[in-house]
């Protein structure tokens, strides 16, 4: 580790993104995928929902080479003429912050945060598809440790709908599970 975290910004600095996603519960590793993450990127996540807020997140990510980011976040959904309970539209406003502030806000998240690890899978068919979000859930909600979720973030809404899941992904479970409600306890899903 070693590296210092990033200096606080001069200013805040937000954001704008669509994100467009399906989620997934793992229920196990094959071996084929198991193997391979000791090699691949990931990240440790802290991530706390602000009590009494609309939904703002706070996250501290610390990334495998040391580097330490801080941000608040919060989601909207995207007004699209296309519906589809297995795909997630939102546009998310982040805002990066310095660890000060992090600090500042992160007890107003107390009873309302997950601990996770995140790996970026790549494609396995070769075919440039998009990368696997795989989160290894940890902390203390003991309901909730070593649950696995794969997040798949996709360039279009179409291209989210023909999307094939890989053989070891579970039942998809966009609709009922988001990290604020695993955050909450809400994550009967799992059970």
């Amino acid at each position: 580790m070693g590296m210092p975290d990033r200096p606080a910004p001069k200013e805040r600095r937000t954001r704008q993104v669509r994100e467009i996603e399906k989620r997934y519960a793992i229920p196990a590793l094959p071996s084929r995928i198991a193997e391979r993450l000791p090699g691949l990127l990931f990240a440790h996540i802290h991530q706390g929902y602000l009590v009494g807020g609309n939904g703002d997140r706070v996250r501290k990510t610390t990334f495998a080479d040391g580097r330490v980011a801080y941000e608040v976040g919060s989601k909207a959904p995207a007004m699209t003429e296309s519906f589809d309970r297995d795909i997630a539209d939102n546009y998310e406003d982040v805002t990066t912050i310095g660890k000060d502030e992090f600090d500042m806000l992160w007890p107003g998240t107390e009873g309302f945060r997950i601990l996770k690890t995140r790996y970026h899978i790549p494609d396995e068919t070769g075919e440039g598809g998009p990368v696997i979000q795989l989160d290894v859930f940890g902390g203390e909600d003991e309901d909730l440790k070593g649950k696995m979720m794969a997040e798949v973030e996709f360039g279009s809404f179409a291209e989210a709908q023909t999307f094939t899941q890989p053989d070891w992904f579970g039942d998809c479970v966009t609709s009922v599970v988001s990290n604020r409600k695993l955050a909450k306890g809400r994550n009967s899903w799992f059970l």
